[in-house]
Order: structure tokens, then sequence, then C-alpha cells
């Protein structure tokens, strides 16, 4: 696994098995691939909220137009991550506002082909470096489901610590699932 960073104002770049790995920020010419991303992953009816849903084109430039401008206004970090041209995995925080505005909502997703390799940690460890460039953060939150261990047992590996549990909050795959509560202080991350 060799890792090389370039200046993250554009993207980063890692090796791994001969394979070119990219992170970087999501432009308007992604939205194709955008949108075919998250068709698949709530088409898998994996651990995130749309569950066979469908995007439009529409819907994804909207998003990538929305977050592109929170991007410049320093109020969120979105990353995509692919291996050679094909997207693989995306990670976001989104400042909270008002008084909540040191806090941002975190979220990430990597493909099923892709998972159990290491890459979920590398585009956390990017997204969090890239966070302290965010106003104000001081803490990051985000919601997993009581039954996804991997990613509960990342979270933990890079600081994130639970602060809450609710109880048959989540409806999937027909079962009621558990939604864990997770943050991360911010304070004293890479400052």
């Amino acid at each position: 696994f060799l890792v090389y960073y370039t200046n993250m104002k554009n993207q980063s770049e890692h090796t791994m098995d001969a394979k070119v790995f990219t992170i970087r920020h999501p432009l308007e010419e992604d939205v194709d691939i955008l949108t075919h991303y998250m068709d698949e992953l709530s088409r898998e009816k994996t651990y995130i909220v749309p569950q066979g849903e469908r995007t439009t084109k529409k819907e994804t430039l909207e998003y990538i137009k929305k977050v592109r401008k929170n991007i410049r206004d320093k109020k969120e970090v979105c990353l995509l991550m692919f291996c050679e041209k094909e997207l693989i995995g995306m990670a976001n925080v989104s400042l909270r506002q008002k008084i909540y505005k040191h806090i941002g909502n975190s979220s990430i997703t990597i493909k099923k082909s892709f998972r159990g390799k290491g890459l979920g940690m590398l585009l956390i460890e990017m997204l969090l470096s890239e966070t302290l460039h965010l106003s104000g953060i001081k803490k990051i939150v985000l919601q997993v489901f009581g039954n996804n261990i991997p990613a509960i047992n990342l979270y933990k590996k890079i600081g994130f610590r639970k602060y809450g549990h609710l109880p048959r909050a989540i409806k999937w795959r027909g079962k009621y699932i558990d939604e864990i509560l997770m943050y991360k202080d911010m304070d004293n991350h890479y400052r």
C-alpha cells in the first residue's frame, strides 16, 4: 500500500495492488457517475437511508452544486474516491446551523466490492484532515446501523465514541434495527 499526498485543493492519489485511487471534491461533470453510484448503493439496500429508490440526474446535479457552494463557503467537505475512473466511495461532513454550527454531520459509503480493504479508513482519514478547514468545527457526529459492526469498529478505531443508542430506530430488510449515535471531538485532531 503506497500512499503519497498532494494538495487536497485538487486531489490526492494512492496506489494499492497496482491500481490508482484518487480522492477529490465532486465536480458537476460527475453527475452521471454519482447518480449511478447512489442508485447502485440504493439497489443493494446496504446501510444507507435510500433502500431501492432511484436518484434523478437533476437531483444529483442540484446536490453537487449545493455541495460545491458549501465547500467554497467552508461549510462542508465532500470527497469522492475513485479506483482508476470508477467511483467507489464517498464521504462528507456538513456543518449544522445556528447554535449547532460547530458540529458537523458525517456519512461515508464504499462500494460493496471495495469494502474490507482499508479504503474506508483512508477515505475517513482524508475527510477528517480536510474537515479541519471548516469554519469553527469542534465535533463530528454520525449515525450508524447497530448491526453494521465493521463500520462501528472503524469509527471507534479513529476516535469516534458512542453517545446514544436508539432501539429499533431503523426499519431495514423487514426488521427493526437499533441506531448507534457516535461523535468525535475535533479539538485535538491533527491540530
